[in-house]
């Protein structure tokens, strides 16, 4: 991932909630205090990847299957 401008670090996470997540970005801002949070946002969901299986809480569960077939779907 590439920065330009007044930003230097980008931080992409994947949390299992938003407390989760204020928590993470309290924790930088403690471990990190000379710097400053310019932009955050929030994605609320992302498509499975493909092959991955899943736990029911949406949470990878480390086994990955070989995908066989076109990674689209046909036309309906």
């Amino acid at each position: 991932m590439s920065v330009t401008g007044s930003a230097n670090l980008v931080v992409n996470a994947w949390t299992a909630d938003i407390a989760d997540l204020m928590n993470m970005q309290d924790s930088l801002e403690r471990l990190l205090p000379q710097g400053g949070i310019l932009n955050s946002s929030v994605i609320l969901r992302t498509r499975k990847r493909v092959g991955w299986l899943m736990h029911p809480d949406g949470r990878c569960t480390g086994e990955v299957i070989p995908h066989s077939g076109p990674l689209t779907e046909p036309p309906s």
